[in-house]
């Protein structure tokens, strides 16, 4: 399916940096955006 994860973190700074790679077949079903709504 694929991999979502932090890349860069600042606390600093509040705010993060958020990378993935995810498989064709999977685009456009919102599996990116769900997962990133979990991260909060």
């Amino acid at each position: 399916m694929g991999t979502i994860d932090f890349v860069t973190i600042s606390n600093t700074h509040q705010y993060a940096e958020i990378g993935y790679v995810l498989s064709e077949d999977y685009w456009n079903k919102g599996f990116t955006t769900e997962a990133t709504k979990k991260t909060d």
